[in-house]
């Protein structure tokens, strides 16, 4: 039986490196796949975020806007949204 595992350990003598640098290898590409994705998703958020913040603004602005109308003025700016 001996005679049978000495080759597979000089074979695993020889390709235990070669496996450890390839175990390395894709733990540091999964590693780097994972970093990207957080970073994506980073930029996701803060791109919605901004386009939140934008449509806030121009809500406020309208608002300030229709605010400052007089009731005639109001009625004829509103007018074009209703139905006939």
């Amino acid at each position: 039986m001996t005679w049978l595992l000495l080759p597979l350990k000089a074979l695993w003598s020889r390709i235990a490196g070669y496996a450890i640098s390839i175990g390395a290898g894709l733990a540091l590409l999964w590693a780097l796949y994972l970093k990207a994705k957080k970073d994506g998703a980073a930029e996701l958020q803060a791109e919605q975020d901004r386009a939140r913040i934008k449509a806030m603004q121009a809500r406020k602005d309208i608002d300030d806007e229709t605010a400052n109308l007089g009731p005639a003025e109001l009625d004829r700016r509103m007018h074009k949204w209703l139905r006939d």
